[in-house]
């Protein structure tokens, strides 16, 4: 399918490619130690948790909040694929290969705020 026919699917669907496309390329959070390009602070609604659309490449992840759960979504509305847990103050990286598909990677999480950073390198 085409990205253009994709959008068109049922939700459901949608959903299971995206858990397949972050399968496939091993979406995983992944500790860092190397230093996070321009940063941003995204802050969610009270009590709604964060949500933001992950960098090109990827992002260096970091909240100061207790430790959280960071969901993905592409052509899904939900959020419905874990790529690992945000723990308190320690940076992560999430790094997203480049495919043919042009639309971005979304990510969701309980913590109230993330900074996130372009990816290392």
């Amino acid at each position: 399918m085409s990205p253009s026919q994709l959008r068109e699917q049922a939700e459901p669907v949608r959903e299971r490619v995206d858990q397949v496309l972050a399968d496939n390329l091993g979406l995983r959070l992944q500790p860092t130690s190397a230093p996070a390009k321009p940063c941003r602070r995204v802050s969610g609604k009270s009590g709604e948790g964060t949500s933001f659309r992950v960098p090109a490449g990827g992002a260096v992840l970091r909240t100061t909040g207790a430790p959280a759960a960071l969901l993905l979504r592409r052509f899904a509305t939900a959020f419905t694929v874990r790529v690992g847990q945000l723990p308190r103050g320690a940076p992560m990286v999430l790094p997203i290969p480049s495919d043919s598909a042009p639309d971005p990677w979304h990510a969701s999480t309980s913590a109230p705020a993330v900074v996130v950073c372009g990816p290392p390198g």
